[in-house]
């Protein structure tokens, strides 16, 4: 036993090596995810089982969030697909897992900076791929491909750059502070670029949202001279810019508003003829269902939508709702549930904690208000895109723990 006690610091170490290893390809690789996530749940696993299972209950908040992993698994078996559903299950909601090595391997906020510089590296390796690309006339048209999806990687950079944002803001660095401060700032910069450059609305509404509740929360006063001076800038956006915000806000005529609100309101009528709360469909086997609904439909019913019919069936392009056709209504109801009630305790234990532990919790807020906005309009919350609210969140938590 004390062989293995011996080389507790060693399995601490690798455990958050391979985390930092995970967290530098978010915005570069999915092959580097997806490995670095199969050796992360073992490695963690093992470490809180074999060294400090007290560890666990000082964590006891992370708890609530095997919750929805419970009932999304106890539904799968008896979703369309039937004992299959469980294998889909954890392909779709790996990522829901993630909360477990943050556990076993981040206890100080110095290693929540570590995790921050290592997304930012990420990310500016990301974007600098991408403007290297339109420079030399590979991409002259957009600048937005990536090494990863045009929304995955829009959801990731509103992301980091609330994380950066909060930090200016909020944050004191113990060394070099004006020096990471000005180094972030020029980054983040560099990603509002990217972000801006793509024309996706509703990672702008995400980013919007997010500084919102974090000036709100840390603020209030600088609320209105900050949209009064928002209000004064408006009309000088450029013409893109005005165009994309107009075209989202026409439902009626612009495709791709008008696809969302189809696919919303089929997807709402396919969850009350289903009339079950507790089933689904099975994570990814969403388009065959629908499909039979839909085929059910008067005609007339299927020629007003047939967009979402004929161009995306079963794909909502809204998380929540393709979580509750898939996973059930209990799922995704279970799912908020958790998310709210550990923010709402953040918040509650927000006044009594020191100054750098409250500029964290105040950055989680703005993350999940920011991003689960997002999600109405998007379809990343437990995939790739989730992957730096998801680190950033579960880090909220281990401060939280400690009061």
């Amino acid at each position: 036993m004390s062989t293995l006690n011996s080389w507790e610091p060693v399995v601490r170490r690798t455990g958050f090596t391979v985390l930092l290893f995970f967290a530098g390809s978010v915005f570069i690789s999915k092959a580097g995810v997806n490995f670095t996530a199969a050796l992360l749940v073992p490695i963690s696993l093992f470490y809180l089982f074999s060294y400090d299972k007290r560890q666990i209950w000082q964590h006891r908040y992370f708890l609530i969030l095997f919750l929805p992993i419970v009932i999304g698994l106890l539904a799968a078996p008896f979703s369309d697909i039937g004992i299959k559903g469980i294998g889909y299950w954890f392909k779709e909601y790996r990522f829901m897992f993630l909360f477990i090595p943050v556990a076993a391997f981040v206890s100080r906020n110095k290693e929540i900076e570590i995790l921050g510089l290592v997304l930012n590296i990420s990310a500016l390796v990301s974007v600098a791929y991408v403007i290297a690309r339109h420079w030399l006339g590979i991409q002259p048209e957009r600048v937005f491909t990536s090494f990863l999806t045009i929304g995955r990687h829009s959801d990731l950079l509103f992301s980091i750059m609330l994380v950066n944002i909060s930090a200016i803001i909020l944050y004191r660095f113990k060394r070099r502070n004006l020096i990471i401060k000005s180094l972030l700032g020029a980054n983040t910069l560099l990603l509002f670029y990217d972000l801006l450059a793509m024309k996706i609305a509703g990672a702008w509404l995400g980013l919007l949202v997010g500084l919102f509740v974090l000036l709100f929360l840390y603020n209030k006063k600088l609320l209105i001279p900050v949209i009064i001076i928002g209000g004064l800038c408006s009309p000088y956006l450029p013409d893109s810019i005005k165009t994309v915000v107009k075209n989202t806000a026409d439902y009626k005529n612009d495709r791709s508003s008008k696809a969302r609100v189809e696919l919303n309101k089929t997807g709402f009528d396919y969850l009350v003829d289903r009339g079950t709360l507790f089933t689904g469909t099975g994570a990814e086997h969403a388009k065959k269902s629908y499909l039979k609904f839909m085929e059910k439909q008067p005609l007339s019913y299927r020629e007003t939508y047939q967009f979402a019919y004929r161009r995306l069936p079963g794909n909502f392009h809204n998380s929540f709702m393709q979580m509750a056709v898939e996973g059930g209504v209990l799922f995704v109801t279970v799912y908020l549930g958790a998310m709210l009630y550990l923010v709402v305790q953040m918040l509650k234990r927000n006044g009594q904690m020191q100054l750098n532990d409250k500029a964290i919790i105040l950055t989680c807020a703005s993350l999940v208000s920011g991003f689960f906005i997002s999600q109405f309009v998007h379809g990343g919350l437990l995939d790739y895109a989730s992957l730096v609210s998801g680190l950033m969140v579960y880090s909220g938590l281990v401060v939280m723990a400690r009061y």
